[in-house]
């Protein structure tokens, strides 16, 4: 489950780092072989949709197998926590569409982090959402 999430997480990055502000505009390609090696890891065809089969390639931001060496959610791979959140700060540099910060430590004494994917006007918004977000966990309050 958390593979998955932060496959969805990553491949959401790459989408929002094609938009980067950056001096000359990014380049989209597919990145076939990290392709591959999904459909390859996948067991079984209902675990996979046409949102997460894929990774695009981003002349942007560097692929995830770029940095920790091997596809998210390869089999046999755990990522320690440490190369994930380093991985995520990475993508935050590199893009303007993603944000990321800490929330705190687990019971084990790792940081834990959030990652906000989204369109720049959007995360500019974030306060608000997060305004939102309380009110309606607490519709009382």
């Amino acid at each position: 489950m958390i593979r998955s999430l932060f496959g969805v997480c990553v491949s959401l990055c790459f989408f929002a780092a094609t938009s980067s502000a950056q001096s000359s505009p990014c380049t989209l390609s597919d990145h076939a072989e990290y392709n591959k090696k999904i459909k390859e890891f996948t067991t079984e065809s209902f675990f996979s949709t046409e949102l997460v089969d894929h990774l695009p390639l981003s002349s942007c931001v560097p692929a995830p197998d770029a940095f920790l060496h091997h596809i998210v959610g390869a089999p046999d791979v755990l990522d320690y926590t440490k190369d994930i959140n380093a991985y995520l700060r990475l993508l935050a540099n590199k893009s303007s569409r993603v944000k990321v910060w800490s929330i705190g430590t687990s019971e084990e004494g790792r940081e834990m982090l959030v990652a906000a994917v989204s369109d720049e006007a959007n995360l500019a918004k974030l306060d608000r959402y997060k305004e939102i977000t309380a009110r309606l966990a607490d519709p009382v309050a």
